[in-house]
């Protein structure tokens, strides 16, 4: 391509630089994405304070990203079906397509462990392999999915986060029209669980939260939630009790590692339901009374990535029918990422998803 991207590299743990990366001949098989905003996600957080089992430092973060193609290669072309100027998403994860993870359909687990914004150092081909400057170089075997015009960029960014939503609501819980769904966390991955569940027709979504996640259970209500109920507030017992004994409770998505929500999650749910776990703790052991999983026949079941999920995701955005750019509540220039850092670290109850534009 002969041109520079003007990139934020994490050189060390809380130490961003920028830096001018060259960018690749664009491959038959490859593509050039001019980034137009990129989302900052809890995985972005852990690289950057160093508590990620990933360090490839130095790193081009980013990979909740939309933007527009710049160049691509003809055998990518027609792979993606799209041409210079679309605008597209790109999935994070990049597959083998040789490992019996990818040939059965379950990249996310792929053996390359090869993922945008996280696995690949600036020093390494294709060096501008994260979102978090101008321009970001797409390699092979790649998932791009085009987004419309019309919808917002703060929601077009989202596709892998909708696409969670996707996995853990649709594939994993695999609930109906009617279902009732009990969501723990309305953070980013819990307000795309609402959405999804919205979207297929789900009677009952019930959010619960703290108290330092008011505007965060407002959004919730604003996306689809029937009811939200605060877990750090007096007679929250009671009032759950009142709700869920009243209606079966088929799916809870459990968006924390919080040992007291994990058991929350085992009381309210109803015989033959799923609880679907994908908050992380740090490797911590939990403690849990298993007895109730075995005697109602209860399914807990992990949730990672969104493989297959993601064209349900993009179909959701590109509707516009949900109000998905609510999930990005602050957004910043791509060099002040430090800053967009601090505050989606320091201040969670004042931010869902922070974004960055170039």
């Amino acid at each position: 391509m002969g041109k520079e991207s003007s990139s934020m590299v994490l050189v060390a743990p809380e130490k961003f630089e920028l830096r001018y990366v060259t960018i690749p001949n664009v491959g038959n098989d490859d593509m050039i994405l001019k980034v137009e905003m990129v989302g900052i996600c809890g995985t972005d957080k852990a690289l950057y304070n160093g508590t990620h089992d990933q360090k490839h430092y130095p790193l081009i973060m980013g990979h909740e990203v939309v933007g527009f193609v710049e160049e691509i290669g003809e055998g990518a072309k027609e792979k993606y079906k799209v041409e210079v100027g679309d605008r597209v998403t790109v999935e994070p994860f990049v597959n083998c397509n040789r490992c019996h993870y990818c040939l059965e359909g379950h990249y996310q687990l792929c053996e390359s462990k090869t993922c945008y914004g996280l696995t690949m150092s600036v020093n390494n081909y294709p060096f501008v392999s994260g979102g978090y400057g101008q321009y970001m170089y797409i390699l092979p075997n790649s998932k791009v999915h085009k987004i419309e015009r019309a919808v917002p960029p703060e929601a077009a960014c989202m596709s892998s986060v909708i696409g969670n939503g996707v996995r853990w609501i649709k594939t994993k819980g695999k609930v109906n029209k009617g279902d009732n769904v009990v969501i723990i966390g309305p953070g980013a991955q819990g307000l795309s669980s609402v959405i999804v569940a919205k979207e297929l027709g789900v009677n009952e979504i019930i959010v619960i939260g703290l108290e330092k996640d008011f505007e965060k259970l407002k959004v919730a209500k604003e996306l689809g939630a029937t009811k939200t109920l605060i877990l750090d507030r007096d007679g929250f017992e009671a009032e759950l009790k009142k709700v869920v004994d009243i209606i079966k409770v088929n799916v809870v998505v459990v968006c924390t590692g919080a040992e007291s929500a994990i058991k929350l999650s085992t009381d309210i749910i109803s015989p033959l339901g799923k609880i679907i776990l994908i908050g992380k703790n740090g490797w911590q052991p939990v403690n849990i009374i298993t007895d109730k999983l075995v005697n109602h026949e209860i399914e807990l079941i992990g949730g990672y990535g969104q493989a297959g999920d993601t064209e349900y995701a993009v179909d959701i955005i590109n509707s516009m029918k949900h109000d998905v750019e609510k999930i990005v509540s602050h957004t910043y220039p791509v060099n002040q990422s430090e800053t967009a850092m601090q505050l989606f670290i320091d201040q969670p109850e004042r931010c869902i998803r922070v974004a960055l534009k170039p």
